[in-house]
C-alpha cells in the first residue's frame, strides 16, 4: 500500500533493459512483425520499445529494444519462435535511465 501512495506524489517507474536480437534477414519480417504485437498496447504501457529501425548487413539483422525486465522471456520466446530457434537474444544493459533521473539520497 505504500508504493501506491508514493506513486501518487511521486511517479515511480521499473528500470528499463536494452536488449539487442540477431537474426537472420529472412526471419527479420516474422520477428519485428511478433515483436510489433508486443508493441502495440492499448494503454501504451506495453514495456516493449523498438529502437530504431532494424538494421541488416548481409545475412543478418539486428534489432535493438528497450523492455521492462518482465516482458525479457516474452520477447526471447517470441523471436525465438518466429525464427525456428536460430535467433540469438543479449541483454545489452540491465538498467537503462533516461538522462535528467536524479539520485535522491
Amino acid at each position: 500500500e505504500a508504493i501506491k501512495i508514493l506513486k501518487q506524489a511521486i511517479p515511480l517507474q521499473r528500470a528499463q533493459m536494452k536488449m539487442r536480437i540477431t537474426c537472420s534477414a529472412k526471419n527479420l519480417k516474422p520477428i519485428t512483425a511478433e515483436l510489433n504485437k508486443l508493441t502495440s498496447s492499448g494503454d501504451g504501457s506495453s514495456g516493449v520499445t523498438l529502437d530504431g529501425a532494424p538494421e541488416v548487413t548481409g545475412g543478418s539483422a539486428e534489432i535493438n529494444l528497450t523492455i521492462d525486465p518482465g516482458m525479457l522471456k516474452k520477447v526471447q520466446e517470441a523471436a525465438l519462435s518466429q525464427s525456428k530457434g536460430q535467433a540469438v537474444c543479449e541483454v545489452l544493459s540491465l538498467r537503462e535511465t533516461v538522462e535528467g533521473d536524479e539520485l535522491i539520497e
